[in-house]
């Protein structure tokens, strides 16, 4: 049963471990389309994460809402932590050198300076509400499925994306109350939750497609992404996207389960430090 209670914002400082370049099998989730999919996400994240930090500081003298601000400061904080660790992860997948994969994190970065520099600052508030909507409604599948629970995954990559995903959960509102306090346009929203999201997806499905096609190669057919398991992939992210544009749409309907709670008790445990 889910319980209708908020879970605060803890900023964890954490010491995780990953596999050395020798341990890491690309098809640590043991299936090809979904290991190639969150590496691609984990790929994303360290530009991604520092361009939501940027927008919402630059968003931040005009917040007049203490409430508002203050979880603005906290989110900022969990983003700050989050796309490090991810760094870690993505150097053992960067040492199995993938022609090509290089210039598509290039283009990504651009965009995301585009996007900063040219671009007001309601497209980039709405663009961080569009990412944050998203991964709400992925990280409670995830985590509430227990996605990375089943033994064939590699745990030590599994253990990165229960804490990231424990966090998303715990500021799942903050984007949403930063864009309604500032803008609150419905319409303005949708197009960049469309924008956004889509913008994550066709980064994850470049690089999952390349590093597959090179696995491939090298290793053998194991390393194939199916072309059913894409296009199921792309429908339950649609089916995800969808929630997200509907007029009554709030994360703060979403119910926590017990067992996210019990995750979140257990990192901060572990946590180096908080705060």
């Amino acid at each position: 049963m889910d319980l209708p209670i908020d879970l605060p914002i803890t900023v964890r400082h954490m010491e995780l471990e990953f596999p050395t370049v020798e341990e890491f099998d690309p098809l640590w989730m043991g299936d090809p389309t979904r290991s190639y999919f969150i590496t691609g996400l984990s790929l994303y994240l360290p530009y991604l994460e520092p361009f939501l930090i940027k927008a919402l500081r630059k968003a931040s003298p005009l917040v007049t809402d203490p409430t508002v601000a203050e979880t603005l400061d906290k989110f900022c904080r969990q983003e700050a932590q989050h796309y490090k660790q991810h760094e870690k992860f993505n150097a053992v997948v960067h040492a199995r050198d993938y022609p090509g994969l290089a210039e598509i994190e290039a283009r990504c970065a651009a965009e995301f300076q585009h996007f900063l520099q040219d671009k007001p600052l309601k497209y980039s508030v709405g663009f961080v509400e569009g990412f944050e909507s998203y991964t709400t409604q992925g990280a409670a599948a995830m985590l509430n499925g227990g996605m990375y629970d089943d033994p064939s995954v590699d745990q030590k990559i599994a253990d990165l994306l229960r804490w990231h995903m424990t966090e998303e959960i715990e500021h799942r509102t903050v984007a949403f109350d930063i864009y309604q306090h500032l803008y609150g346009d419905y319409l303005y929203r949708v197009k960049m939750c469309w924008i956004a999201q889509w913008h994550v997806f066709r980064f994850i499905w470049k690089t999952a497609t390349l590093m597959s096609r090179i696995d491939t190669l090298r290793y053998g057919p194991r390393y194939r992404m199916k072309r059913s398991m894409k296009v199921l992939a792309l429908a339950a992210a649609f089916a995800q996207f969808v929630v997200t544009y509907l007029p009554n749409y709030s994360p703060h309907k979403l119910k926590i389960s017990p067992r996210i709670g019990e995750l979140a008790q257990r990192y901060s445990e572990r946590a180096v430090s908080i705060g």
